[in-house]
């Protein structure tokens, strides 16, 4: 569990739960514009399982699909 703000006076502090929503909402975002599911499936597949312990994969699979959606 754990808070989505933390507020530190008059100011609210994201916490590490809402960035990673964020994230989430934003890589869900992208692999709705892949129109193939298994092309998605793979996607998803190197993002949250292949390469979970690297922080740059997520980007480098938008800037592919942003490509693939180019040509």
């Amino acid at each position: 569990r754990g808070g989505i703000y933390y507020k530190s006076f008059d100011n609210y502090i994201p916490s590490i739960r809402y960035m990673a929503i964020r994230e989430g909402v934003t890589d869900i975002k992208y692999i709705s514009l892949v129109k193939d599911p298994a092309k998605a499936r793979k996607y998803l597949k190197r993002i949250y399982v292949t390469n979970s312990h690297d922080p740059k994969e997520p980007e480098r699979v938008r800037e592919e699909i942003l490509k693939g959606l180019a040509r």
